[in-house]
């Protein structure tokens, strides 16, 4: 199992700042929000598009099949049927705006499990609003702290904001049907780049249910899968996700709290004995 590059260069970069009593778990939930996450190896390269590198619906029933497994969601997202938003506010940034004037976002839609782990920072994680397709989230950046930047926000709690989606799969946007849908935003969550997004950065990124997020796409990709286990069957899942990618799926891979955690013990082990 390979630990992306950037990955690794935020452990070593962290050793310091662990060495002085920072809680473990608060610094890998800024990699894992549940036990594994699974993904095409594009996704760990920060190279996720869409359906032609998605997570294999193979790889995520295998994963249900085996011992131990609890409980599990999918988080769609995706290039191929881009999201843009209206920003009326937004004089200032001229790149990332298409020819009707708006804005390209990340929009990504979240099963219960991964819509359940977000961290909210401010207004509220109503699922029963969330699902009348009425309400949006929007994602705030974290700085290396875990401290929400909220300058990332651009829309108030209850403010209401308008997406649009390139609808379809013709290869020029100009055939496809440009969709328009109102919401209210119901609160503001983090964006743990290694959890819940596709990895790359976006000026605006915003959250749906996964079934609302649907409506708005011809062909919904998942971008990965995130999941849990039972306490006793974790090293055999994470054995089994290692000879999985190894030998059965090589395109598809994965991370864990696990794989993190030995990564980071690694390095400071490293680190100690090149510098005392």
């Amino acid at each position: 199992m390979l630990i992306s590059l950037t990955l690794s260069l935020v452990l070593l970069n962290t050793v310091f700042t662990l060495s002085q009593s920072i809680d473990m778990d608060k610094f890998l939930s800024k990699f894992v929000d549940t036990d594994f996450l699974i993904a095409h190896a594009d996704y760990f390269q920060y190279d996720f598009h869409g359906p032609e590198n998605q997570t294999s619906e193979s790889f995520i029933q295998a994963v249900k099949a085996q011992p131990g497994f609890e409980e599990g969601g999918r988080l769609y997202g995706g290039r191929a049927e881009m999201f843009a938003v209206e920003d009326e506010k937004n004089t200032t940034r001229g790149y990332n705006v298409n020819s009707y004037g708006d804005f390209m976002a990340a929009v990504y839609g979240l099963e219960n499990l991964p819509l359940q782990r977000l961290e909210l920072i401010d207004g509220e994680l109503d699922l029963e609003k969330l699902a009348t397709g009425k309400y949006v989230l929007e994602g705030v950046k974290l700085d290396d702290n875990g401290v929400p930047q909220m300058d990332s926000a651009h829309f108030a709690v209850g403010e209401t904001l308008t997406l649009h989606n390139y609808k379809g799969t013709s290869q020029t946007f100009a055939d496809r049907e440009y969709t328009t849908k109102e919401f209210t935003v119901l609160g503001h969550v983090a964006i743990k780049t290694h959890a819940n997004s596709d990895r790359t950065g976006w000026d605006y990124n915003f959250y749906l249910p996964a079934e609302v997020y649907k409506t708005f796409v011809e062909q919904p990709a998942v971008m990965s899968y995130a999941f849990n286990v039972s306490k006793d069957q974790e090293a055999a899942m994470e054995s089994f996700l290692q000879s999985y990618t190894d030998k059965v799926e090589p395109v598809m891979n994965y991370t864990s709290k696990f794989t993190a955690l030995n990564e980071f013990s690694g390095m400071r082990n490293m680190f100690h004995s090149q510098y005392r």
